[in-house]
């Protein structure tokens, strides 16, 4: 008798507590942003005494959590969350700026950085500062260029990079710490390490602004032959827009002294070019972030090395940097203006979209994309928009074929003259469509449970990768049981496949 002994790949079940909070935690404060930040980088610790710690996975999904309120502006559930993992979120008025922004910081002694959120943006920048204490001032750097060129968001490290002695375990090697010889990354050094909020904020803002880029401010000590700038977007790849070509020419018309040297442009140039930087992985597309350079871009990340007199060295040189994004980066007025977006499914099991703008300018029409892990973008519809109009328009669409398992969506508004932009992301969780499959094992009749479906093909094939069954089913809204006969395939290892489900089964003789 044959036997087939299933084996389910695919099926995790998360449990989260949620903790629900009476109390509004948010704090207030006023001031001067740069100040706040220059005291913060003065007092962090040093480069020995291991006092950063690792965040653990819940604490990470929780700040996840909290980013995606804070982006939502639902900053009494942030300041909640935020409490959660020991961070303050203080509403600060920044004084020489006239401006409001939502301060992150520690109040405990894990050092995992501070953040800054500028909801009133009209640049989708991201000035991010990985070394603010063993690059010179590119936190105080960062922090100006932040503030003049209206940028959405300002993040730092919370220590020296060499504080702690364990090794980052990711690729990549260096001398920075004052080695004789190349040694592995520290797990403080947040710039080649994936398990930390620093990783985890880059990765919640590269997915919730689809237009977002990123500034990775670095310091060089200068040598014989040695540029002043050193510029790169992570790989060898010339990306369009090149915003890294941009911004080196903007810098040139403010600092003719400057010189430069651009990773995608001068092959030859082997130095200084964050290969190994992990926000630059994810953001360029590396299949893992912390083992596997990327090989393709899009040109959203920008690594900056500066040596130090020039640009690094007083507010001189941080007014030359912000004056060179501020041209490169025009600021534009969205042509949306988003009130929210939400994801649902409904009674029937089908995915319900609904997003609501307080005005459009030159909006043509919505294409509604959506995504699973394994696959790319794909338009399900397209959703005509009101062209120009200052009052308020809500949008609805429901996805009646949706697909099991996590899905995203997201909204890609499209101009008249043919410019889009992106939503942010929405994620839902569906239900796998294969619950069961039995009896286990089996004599070649499998009988497979299906959850509510929207039909399609189900499909066996061997370890080759051909097709030896294909099976047609119908669309149903309740469950339903398949069967399907394997009495006459020889024994061996198979895989079942439907939509982006696979399952592995064994047929086996007694």
């Amino acid at each position: 008798m044959s036997k087939i002994t299933f084996y389910p790949a695919y099926f995790v079940f998360v449990f989260t507590l949620l903790i629900t909070q009476t109390t509004n935690a948010q704090l207030f404060d006023n001031g001067d942003i740069a100040s706040e930040i220059s005291s913060i980088v003065s007092n962090m610790p040093g480069d020995s005494g291991n006092n950063y710690s690792e965040p653990s996975q819940n604490q990470q999904d929780t700040w996840a959590d909290m980013l995606d309120e804070l982006f939502q502006a639902d900053y009494a559930d942030a300041a909640n969350l935020a409490n959660q993992v020991d961070y303050d979120l203080t509403i600060y008025s920044d004084q020489p700026s006239g401006e409001t922004y939502y301060l992150l910081t520690s109040n405990n002694a894990n050092y995992w950085g501070t953040y800054v959120f500028n909801p009133n943006y009209c640049r989708e920048l991201v000035l991010q500062a990985p070394h603010p204490r063993k690059d010179f001032n590119t936190a105080r750097q960062g922090i100006h260029v932040f503030r003049e060129s209206e940028s959405m968001f300002f993040m730092m490290a919370g220590t020296h990079r060499c504080n702690h002695s364990d090794p980052a375990g990711c690729s990549g090697s260096t001398r920075v710490c004052g080695e004789a010889m190349p040694v592995d990354y520290r797990i403080s050094d947040l710039a080649h390490r994936t398990t930390t909020l620093f990783q985890r904020t880059t990765e919640e803002l590269f997915f919730a602004f689809g237009g977002s880029y990123f500034l990775s401010l670095h310091g060089f000590t200068m040598g014989n032959g040695d540029p002043y700038v050193i510029m790169s977007n992570g790989t060898r790849q010339t990306p369009n827009p090149d915003y890294i070509s941009v911004l080196a020419n903007q810098l040139d018309l403010l600092d003719p002294v400057l010189t430069f040297e651009i990773g995608h442009i001068n092959q030859n140039w082997d130095r200084l070019l964050g290969f190994t930087n992990t926000q630059g992985r994810l953001i360029n597309g590396s299949n893992n972030h912390c083992s596997s350079n990327a090989t393709t871009t899009d040109g959203r990340f920008l690594h900056i090395e500066q040596e130090k007199t020039r640009l690094r060295n007083n507010q001189s040189g941080w007014d030359i940097m912000a004056g060179a994004v501020i041209n490169t980066f025009p600021c534009s007025v969205l042509p949306v203006q988003w009130q929210h977006f939400d994801v649902a499914e409904n009674e029937k099991k089908e995915v319900v979209c609904e997003w609501t703008t307080s005005a459009e300018t030159g909006n043509a029409h919505f294409e509604l994309e959506r995504m699973v892990p394994t696959s790319d973008w794909t338009v399900i519809a397209k959703i005509p928009g009101q062209g120009n109009t200052q009052t308020g328009t809500q949008y609805s669409y429901t996805d009646t074929n949706p697909l099991p398992g996590s899905s995203y969506y997201r909204i890609r508004q499209v101009d008249f003259d043919g410019t889009s932009s992106v939503s942010e992301i929405r994620e839902i969780k569906r239900s796998k469509a294969i619950q069961q499959i039995y009896p286990n094992p089996s004599n070649g009749l499998l009988q497979i449970q299906m959850d509510a479906h929207p039909g399609g093909e189900l499909q066996v094939f061997n370890t080759m990768g051909q097709t030896v069954i294909r099976h047609q089913m119908t669309a149903s809204p309740h469950s339903s049981t398949q069967t399907l006969d394997l009495s006459h395939l020889p024994d061996g290892w198979y895989w079942i496949a439907y939509q982006e489900e696979k399952m592995r089964i064994l047929k086996a003789r007694n």
